[in-house]
């Protein structure tokens, strides 16, 4: 009955459907999540949701679906204020109005997106807001203003590539000083049950060797008794 989190379990799906090129079954996931956004007014949820939404229609090439909600999102993303969102939503509607061949306006919504971005201090959104920008500055033929983007989006993406590497790294570290240490710990637990081993046994001789002379002695006794009696 967890309504919220339905939602987000749907727009999760929704969103791996799209990584994995099914945009039908991405489309149909996030629908729902947005019902459920609405219902419960779920005004971030429903930012993402219709931000994806859009991306998924300009992947299907079915661009007249696609402003109703880059217009939803971006308004309800100044409502929260989330400046990271709003370069989200500014820079998809620069990747629609690139695939709809309005270079114009997707420069200008490539220049609001990456100022919004800076202000969020999200470098993967001043890449894609970069990435926009020079495909459209390309396609009006300002190839200097093309080439600064472009240089900004690989430096960009680059730095991001390799902060990806280091998380990498530092992960398999991570997972190599735990698997050394899981090791020790069994070496040690191994090596505590050979000693308690050990223990057990010179026990048990001490036990069978303590039997023996108590069994010898009574022996020795029952034999000195038996001659006195004789005598």
């Amino acid at each position: 009955g967890d309504k919220r989190g339905i939602a987000n379990s749907y727009y999760e799906l929704g969103s791996l459907y799209r990584l994995q090129h099914d945009s039908v079954k991405a489309a149909e996931y996030l629908e729902r999540a947005r019902k459920i956004q609405e219902t419960i007014g779920d005004k971030r949820g429903l930012v993402l949701s219709n931000s994806i939404l859009a991306e998924t229609y300009i992947d299907r090439n079915e661009l007249g679906k696609v402003l109703p909600y880059l217009q939803e999102g971006l308004s309800l993303a100044k409502e929260i204020r989330s400046n990271e969102l709003i370069s989200e939503l500014l820079t998809k509607y620069a990747r629609y109005y690139n695939a709809v061949g309005d270079f114009s306006s997707a420069l200008e919504f490539a220049k609001q997106a990456r100022l919004f971005a800076e202000v969020s201090g999200n470098a993967e959104c001043v890449r894609n807001a970069a990435e926009q920008h020079y495909v459209a500055a390309a396609r009006l033929g300002r190839f200097r203003d093309a080439f600064e983007s472009h240089r900004l989006f690989v430096s960009i993406s680059d730095s991001l590539q390799n902060e990806k590497n280091n998380r990498l790294v530092l992960s398999r570290e991570f997972a190599f000083k735990e698997e050394r240490a899981r090791i020790e710990q069994e070496k040690k637990e191994l090596q505590f049950l050979a000693a308690a081993e050990r223990q057990r046994r010179i026990l048990y001789s001490l036990a069978a060797v303590a039997s023996a002379l108590v069994v010898d002695s009574l022996l020795i006794y029952f034999s000195y008794r038996q001659k006195q009696e004789a005598n």
